[in-house]
């Protein structure tokens, strides 16, 4: 984690943050996931329950190919949900790869932002790297 500029501390249990994601270091993977995020990327940022307080972010790439997206879920780890389209428009079933939790969220995107080329998701990456850095401040995890 140090090579990639991120620094752990210990919470307040003495446990390490938790990281669920495996982290390339291959340039060219990073900037195919890069790329994957600023043509099928989605960063929201939710409020769960109505309560800003328990507001999370999550990233998602969302494709018809079910290779790229077992290779997303073997190269990073995450979440995979399969579904069927429902809008007349297209007929081809999708996968959605997701990732939320704070530490997943801004090691990802810590490592994807200088390869980012699309101004609004630089943009959007900016505001939920600042939005979880805050989070993991409070909760003495970086």
């Amino acid at each position: 984690l140090k090579n990639n500029g991120v620094s752990m501390r210990k919470t307040r249990g003495g446990h390490h943050s938790p990281r669920t994601i495996k982290i390339p270091t291959n340039p060219a993977i990073i900037g195919y996931i890069a790329g994957l995020m600023d043509g099928e990327g989605s960063i929201v940022r939710e409020n769960l329950n109505g309560w800003s307080r328990h507001a999370c972010v999550r990233l998602s790439i969302c494709n018809s190919s079910p290779e790229l997206i077992q290779w997303l879920q073997t190269e990073l780890g995450g979440h995979v949900q399969w579904r069927e389209r429902s809008s007349s428009l297209s007929t081809k079933p999708c996968a959605n790869w997701r990732i939320g939790g704070y530490m997943d969220v801004y090691l990802l995107l810590r490592l994807i932002l200088p390869y980012l080329r699309i101004p609004k998701k630089i943009a959007q990456a900016k505001e939920a790297l600042a939005f979880v850095e805050a989070r993991l401040k409070v909760h003495s995890r970086i």
